[in-house]
């Protein structure tokens, strides 16, 4: 099967700074990818590439098979949708209802008046994400976890093929973490979307991801399944700390979690 999204010796970085080189991912449709690693490994770098906001050094990035350099902004902007770390627009006077209507953009045009497809695209994403009792509220008002759930929420007003992560659990307590990696699932799943996401708790990994990416020290240290990759072998010497990996009581996936320094 042909993948959906495909880097072939990919480099990354700014200026004369390489912040990873030479990566190879297959990302297909209906597949939840998490990349892991250090602080500084390239994480947020590697989604920025994907989604062609920053050019690479070296290699390139093909979306069913057709260079990204080779795609309008508007063609990939329909096809893949990336929610950020940071929201930089979280101050702008701006209702939570406009701005997840700003996933509208790539397909009406940024000047065109919303359809009644778009409105309808807009309201089904605030319900699922739990947002229509906020939806007049502007976004100055919200907790930093009810931004992130905004954040998403437009980039699933894209409608995209692909859907890039970054941190996308930064904020929210426990109930809505379970929530929000359950709806990630399922999108994969039932709309054969194809899910990158950056993960720094190593205990949700196996439970969210079909296959994992290990970033450091400006490699790919490491891919394939979680039962793969999650180990003491793999992630210590990256890591430099002590992990506990065990098998969860009833999906028997791995848990990691850092081994007490008593």
């Amino acid at each position: 099967m042909k993948p959906l999204l495909q880097t072939i010796r990919l480099s990354c970085g700014y200026d004369s700074t390489v912040v990873f080189a030479d990566v190879d991912l297959e990302v297909h449709a209906g597949e939840v990818w998490a990349l892991i690693g250090p602080n500084g490994a390239g994480k947020s770098t590697l989604l920025h590439a994907l989604d062609r906001l920053i050019r690479p050094l070296a290699g390139e990035v093909l979306f069913e098979g057709k260079s990204l350099d080779h795609l309008r902004p508007r063609e990939i902007a329909r096809s893949i949708a990336l929610a950020p770390q940071r929201a930089t627009a979280a101050a702008w006077p701006m209702t939570v209802r406009d701005a997840v209507s700003l996933g509208r953009g790539p397909h009406r045009g940024w000047m065109m008046p919303y359809t009644r497809e778009d409105r309808q695209v807009v309201e089904e994403t605030l319900v699922m994400l739990g947002l229509d009792a906020m939806a007049e509220r502007t976004l100055s008002t919200l907790s930093g976890g009810e931004v992130r759930r905004v954040i998403l929420a437009r980039a699933l007003a894209q409608q995209p093929r692909v859907l890039l992560l970054d941190e996308p659990l930064t904020y929210l307590d426990i109930q809505y973490q379970a929530e929000l990696l359950g709806r990630i699932r399922s999108l994969a799943r039932d709309h054969e979307i194809a899910v990158v996401l950056t993960l720094h708790d190593l205990a949700l990994v196996a439970g969210t991801a079909d296959c994992v990416a290990l970033l450091a020290d400006g490699r790919l240290c490491a891919q394939g399944a979680p039962s793969d990759v999650l180990r003491p072998e793999v992630l210590a010497p990256i890591y430099g700390t002590s992990l506990e990996i065990f098998p969860h009581p009833q999906s028997g996936l791995p848990v990691v979690l850092p081994k007490p320094q008593l």
